[in-house]
């Protein structure tokens, strides 16, 4: 009757570190995500390309993203999982 196979949550074993192919992965989120916030200049880089300030933009954004992605203060770029039983 009990053909059913049954898996216990507290049997599973969880990892204690994400991989750093799982962290970088989620970083160039972070970087569009960044980059696009500045409405004014959103609109600039779809009226007439992109220019001088908006690649002054995006290296800020890349390097703060970055010292805060190896600090684990990015969601999905933390080092260990958010995991709770």
């Amino acid at each position: 009757m009990n053909d059913i196979p049954v898996e216990l949550a507290s049997a599973r074993k969880i990892r204690e570190r994400n991989k750093i192919s799982y962290r970088l992965a989620h970083w160039p989120i972070w970087i569009w995500v960044g980059f696009i916030i500045p409405a004014p200049l959103t609109f600039d880089l779809f009226e007439s390309g992109f220019d001088g300030r908006m690649a002054a933009w995006l290296g800020v954004v890349m390097l703060a993203t970055g010292v805060a992605g190896l600090r684990g203060r990015l969601p999905g770029v933390e080092p260990r999982p958010y995991i709770i039983r």
